[in-house]
């Protein structure tokens, strides 16, 4: 019981209105002395990430339905400080529109006419991590994990998803899979379309001979094109090591799974009682805000907030204690 309480503990956090969002912060809202729990929940605690991640896609495949589903794979990189975060290194990141120093994983997003959620991901092991085998023993990572390129872990991720219970008929993603004919292949494989961007410069074939997307999009009037707004993207901070990565992902995926699915049921109950007059309908945005205010309220006691600001203190004392023993040179005998 004791994950599972954790686990619980967690995902009310990462709905809650935290403005930052890790073991620190949610451990202090949900009462908790210290972040230990859940620290320990992340790294050390016997659960089955993987079982989980699986159960919350049949979770969101029961209330969104995927008779017409759509897969949508993309990644996203998380800026971070130092290089020893597992798969930590200077590389593009979308998030920030440069390289930067970050960790990149690919997601898996099933959408539907009722909603859209996250029900996969993998993180993205760069080949100086999954070559250099004392780093990856630091860092948690299984000995089975090897380098793999973002078109091959989405090809894991959108085959796992046909094995199960997603009936999607199409797969979209950017310029970044539509070149990879391992994708293309296994998903011509299995019978499902694919619409995937391209990049400017990639050659399509026509009756003319093969010319460049760019060329053919220019010569295309005005008319044809339809512009459709691509919606607003939210990620929140992701922490420590391999398997904590793996962890925190997926319970931070259940946590907004939660939410997609109010807001199904919330369109579920205003069919049948609609919205009064003056009023929009409840949105995904507004079920979370009244769900915090309401059920998930944070401990308000003044001497709690107070034996975490020394907790704090205590810690980031021992820290820096720490690393300044690290740096002080060792005389020499």
């Amino acid at each position: 019981m004791e994950p599972r309480r954790r686990a619980r503990d967690l995902i009310l956090g990462l709905i809650s209105d935290l403005p930052d969002k890790n073991c620190w912060t949610i451990s202090e809202h949900i009462g908790d002395a210290s972040p230990d729990g859940l620290q320990h929940l992340l790294a050390k605690s016997v659960w089955d990430h993987d079982g989980v991640r699986d159960d919350r896609r049949d979770y969101v495949v029961e209330h969104l339905g995927t008779d017409e589903a759509i897969l949508v794979v993309d990644e996203t990189g998380d800026l971070k400080k130092g290089s020893h975060k597992v798969g930590t290194r200077r590389q593009y990141s979308g998030t920030a529109g440069r390289i930067e120093n970050c960790q990149v994983a690919v997601y898996l997003t099933c959408t539907t006419d009722t909603g859209h959620a996250l029900i996969d991901r993998e993180l993205s092991l760069p080949k100086s991590w999954a070559d250099d085998l004392e780093r990856r023993a630091e860092a948690g990572a299984p000995d089975d994990v090897e380098f793999a390129t973002k078109p091959a872990l989405a090809k894991q991720m959108v085959l796992r998803a046909l094995d199960a219970t997603v009936g999607s008929r199409w797969v979209a993603g950017d310029e970044v899979y539509s070149g990879d004919p391992g994708l293309r292949g296994a998903l011509e494989g299995r019978g499902a379309g694919y619409v995937p961007a391209v990049a400017c410069s990639h050659q399509i074939p026509t009756a003319a001979g093969k010319r460049r997307a760019d060329q053919i999009a220019s010569s295309l009037p005005a008319r044809a094109w339809q512009r459709l707004s691509a919606g607003i993207g939210s990620k929140g901070p992701r922490w420590y090591d391999w398997v904590s990565w793996q962890r925190w992902t997926v319970l931070s995926m259940f946590a907004y799974a939660f939410l997609a699915v109010l807001a199904v049921l919330a369109v579920t109950e205003r069919a049948a009682n609609p919205a009064p007059a003056g009023l929009i309908a409840l949105t995904c945005n507004e079920i979370h805000h009244l769900f915090n205010h309401l059920i998930a309220q944070p401990i308000r006691d003044t001497w709690y907030r107070i034996r975490w600001s020394t907790w704090r203190r205590q810690h980031q004392h021992r820290a820096r204690t720490c690393h300044c023993q690290r740096r002080t040179p060792t005389a020499e005998p």
